[in-house]
This record gives C-alpha cells, structure tokens and sequence, in this order.
C-alpha cells in the first residue's frame, strides 16, 4: 500500500519514487529483523512459551 502511494505521489519524479520505495523496503526489512529478534529473544527466556 505505501509503494502505492508513493507512486501517486511521486510520479512526475522519478527520483524521489525511487528513493520512496527503497526507504519503504528498507524500513519493512528492518521491521522484520526487529520482530524475528524479539521473538527468538523472547523464546530463549521462556522456553515453555
């Protein structure tokens, strides 16, 4: 949805699409490491779950 979005909003500059898209890429994939760390650090401490 957001690279939706920033499509209908950037779609007279290319450049600041591209940089919309890699800033929304890179901000999902650095919400996903952070969720895949505080779940596996939440299991170790509580191994019965």
């Amino acid at each position: 949805m957001s690279i939706f979005v920033a499509q209908l909003a950037f779609s007279h500059n290319e450049e600041l699409l591209l940089m919309a898209k890699t800033g929304i890429l890179i901000a999902s994939l650095l919400a996903g490491l952070a969720r895949f760390a505080w779940l596996y650090l939440y299991l170790v401490s509580n191994p019965k779950g």
